[in-house]
C-alpha cells in the first residue's frame, strides 16, 4: 500500500508495481479530482451574487412561467437565476451536472441508478424522493458522463 497524504487526509493506495509514472498520474488526478470538487463559482440570482460549490447544488429546473432557471440546493434553498442564464452556463459550473431533459439539469453526484426502460431515476437520500425522468435525447450524454462497467 502506498500512502499518499493531501490536506490532513491520508489515503492507501494498492499500487500494481512500483512505476513513478503510474504514481505521479494517480496523484495528479486525486489533485484535479480535489480542485473540481472544492471550486466555488459566482452565480447570479435575481436578488444577489451567490457563490457556492458544485456539490452544493441538487438540480436545475427551468420555470416555464417566469422563463427563469431555478437551482436548488442540498440544504433546501432555492434561487431563481437570472434570465440570461443559460443551461449551458449551468452546466459549464461542474462536469457532475447533465442536462436530462431540455428544463432540468442534476447533480451526477447524488443520482443513484437508472431504470433501464423507463430511464426513471433515483437519487440518494435525503433525495430519495425525488422523481425524475431522463429524456431519451439526453441519456446518451448522460452515460458519457458516466463510468459505466
Amino acid at each position: 500500500a502506498l500512502p499518499i497524504y493531501m490536506e490532513d487526509a491520508k489515503l492507501n493506495v494498492i499500487v500494481l508495481g512500483n512505476d513513478p509514472q503510474y504514481i505521479q498520474k494517480f496523484r495528479s488526478a486525486l489533485t484535479s479530482m480535489q480542485t473540481v470538487t472544492s471550486k466555488r463559482t459566482a452565480i447570479q440570482t435575481v436578488s444577489k451574487l451567490l457563490l457556492v460549490k458544485a456539490e452544493d447544488v441538487f438540480a436545475c429546473n427551468f420555470d416555464e412561467e417566469c422563463h427563469l432557471w431555478n437551482m436548488r440546493m442540498v440544504d433546501g434553498t432555492e434561487y431563481k437565476l437570472k434570465k440570461q442564464t443559460t443551461a449551458k452556463m449551468i452546466l459549464g459550473i461542474s462536469p457532475y451536472f447533465a442536462q436530462i431533459r431540455q428544463d432540468r439539469i442534476i447533480n451526477l453526484e447524488y443520482l443513484a441508478s437508472i431504470e433501464n426502460y423507463t430511464l426513471r431515476c433515483t437519487f440518494y437520500p435525503p433525495f430519495d424522493q425525488e422523481e425524475a425522468f431522463i429524456s431519451r435525447r439526453c441519456y446518451k450524454a448522460v452515460k458519457e458522463k458516466l463510468e459505466i462497467l
